[in-house]
């Protein structure tokens, strides 16, 4: 539930909710490149803005390592 969740804060570029709901699927233990699967996935039915928003919330989030 909590990637659909972080799918549909992308797509609303809920930026606020989303930073609090990519900690917490982090904490979950959803693997980032799952999210940055979904969120490439969604750059294409949801607008590359909306993508490229959220890529940059999981950049401040959870920084690449």
């Amino acid at each position: 539930r909590q990637l659909i969740t972080c799918t549909i804060l992308s797509a609303l570029v809920r930026e606020a909710q989303l930073r609090v709901h990519l900690s917490g699927a982090k904490n979950l233990g959803i693997p980032r490149e799952k999210i940055e699967a979904m969120l490439t996935h969604l750059a294409h039915y949801a607008g590359w803005p909306a993508a490229v928003t959220g890529m940059k919330v999981l950049n401040e989030v959870w920084p690449e390592s």
